[in-house]
């Protein structure tokens, strides 16, 4: 019997194993807990800077004005890299 016929045809040798991209994925729990304690400190520094702005304000509103505006300029960070990817003519097409 050959190699192959023993094992069942299948070559299993380890550059096989890696044609499949799951087999190269690994997911660290460790970065992730840390990304979620790193969003955690974000969001309670804009709280924190928000509640500073209402104090010197006045205005109770300043938490939620800060968030709506950092939203926004997200938005629109996003739109012009949005619209700079497209090509605006033919002679850009040329690669």
């Amino acid at each position: 019997m050959s190699a192959s016929a023993t094992q069942g045809g299948h070559n299993n040798n380890n550059d096989n194993n890696n044609f499949h991209p799951s087999a190269r994925l690994h997911f660290p729990t460790g970065r992730i807990r840390d990304a979620r304690l790193t969003e955690f400190f974000r969001i309670r520094f804009l709280c924190e800077v928000g509640q500073r702005l209402s104090i010197v304000s006045g205005d109770a509103r300043e938490t939620s004005f800060l968030f709506q505006c950092l939203s926004i300029l997200i938005q629109r960070f996003n739109s012009v890299l949005i619209h700079e990817s497209f090509c605006s003519n033919d002679e850009d097409l040329d690669l």
